[in-house]
């Protein structure tokens, strides 16, 4: 514990570097990995104007921040990673992650989303893994994954789903994890997932689960 407690110290003092606001600082100069997780911010657009635009890592879990407005992210094209967890997060608005074209993972876990526009994620091209896990979702628009081109794992555990289907619009045919686990499914249509190798149900009311397998060729 000691250790510890001295190894953040000497990190916070000697091995980061402060920009000049109460929230944010960085691990390591020059590594690109801003940690901002745990500072009382409700304003996101104040914090962002004042991160450098060589960011590749954003930590702003934990925080109360509870609208992410349209271009917020114009400056951090190169942001790879992005941790919004355990925030106040209830809506996506559509563009909430525009300008982010190299982002690879996004964490949405433990917020209060219970709606997402279906061009939330538009732009989010290169996009690997998706966690949206612990929130209020109770459906998802399937155009949202048609957004998300190199997709391979969603979480949505731990939401109110009843199901998932891809519509009119095709689903993903890059996905390969799904995660459902603890949600109220009883449909899923697995032909929207042609490429997908796992997928976790547990805590479903399985009595009543319909997968209809994909397509023959």
């Amino acid at each position: 514990m000691v250790r510890t407690a001295l190894f953040l110290l000497l990190l916070n003092t000697s091995g980061c570097c402060d920009f000049g606001f109460k929230s944010c600082f960085m691990f390591y100069p020059g590594t690109g990995n801003m940690w901002c997780s745990n500072q009382n911010i409700a304003n996101l657009t104040d914090v962002l104007s004042k991160i450098p635009d060589n960011t590749t890592k954003l930590n702003m879990s934990k925080n109360k921040i509870n609208v992410i407005p349209p271009g917020s992210w114009s400056h951090l094209s190169g942001l790879k990673y992005l941790d919004m967890s355990q925030n106040k997060l209830a809506y996506l608005k559509g563009g909430a992650f525009r300008g982010l074209g190299v982002l690879k993972l996004l964490n949405l876990t433990r917020n209060n989303i219970s709606h997402i526009n279906s061009s939330s994620f538009d732009g989010l091209s290169m996009l690997q893994s998706l966690l949206l896990n612990r929130n209020k979702l109770g459906t998802i628009s399937p155009v949202i994954f048609n957004s998300l081109p190199a997709i391979q794992h969603v979480d949505l555990s731990n939401n109110i789903l009843q199901s998932l289907s891809c519509g009119d619009s095709g689903g993903s045919s890059t996905l390969q994890r799904l995660d459902l686990f603890s949600n109220s499914i009883r449909m899923i249509n697995l032909s929207c997932f042609p490429a997908l190798q796992h997928i976790t149900l547990s805590f479903n009311p399985n009595w009543s689960l319909t997968c209809l397998p994909p397509t023959p060729g």
